[in-house]
């Protein structure tokens, strides 16, 4: 939409579009836009929203559908991370403590042959030459 007049909100994913079309209806455009962490790229957790554009009927100009728009994008950020596999999981949400840090940094220098350096807290020195060329593609990927 072109800079005129223009509203976006955020709700719960079980607001009921039928009130806010009964009460601005007669002035705005609506377009709810159903949202989920999954849509772009964290499949581990869910968190479900609307938002919801409000355009102005009289004072506004559509470039594009938001609607359209948004199914666009969200299909194209699910065909890039299928394709690169990386997909968030519930795994990936959970932490350690620095401690339970140490203990497997240690474990995995002991079943790697390298030494453990405890004063580092950088610790892809553990990674084997497979992880650390991922590890530098991902990065790149990233960056673009």
């Amino acid at each position: 939409f072109r800079e005129k007049k223009r509203k976006i909100f955020e709700a719960h994913s079980d607001l009921r579009m039928e009130v806010v079309r009964s009460l601005l209806g007669d002035l705005y455009h609506i377009f709810p836009l159903y949202v989920d962490m999954g849509d772009c790229g964290h499949a581990g957790a869910t968190r479900r929203r609307v938002y919801v554009i409000l355009a102005h009927k009289h004072m506004t100009d559509m470039i594009t559908n938001p609607y359209n728009l948004y199914q666009n994008v969200v299909l194209d950020l699910r065909l890039k991370s299928e394709a690169l596999d990386c997909q968030t999981t519930p795994g990936d949400y959970l932490t350690a403590d620095h401690m339970e840090i140490q203990l497997d940094a240690m474990e995995v220098a002991r079943s790697s042959g390298k030494p453990f350096r405890s004063n580092l807290a950088d610790l892809s020195y553990l990674l084997s030459d497979r992880e650390q060329e991922a590890a530098s593609q991902l990065s790149q990927y990233y960056v673009q």
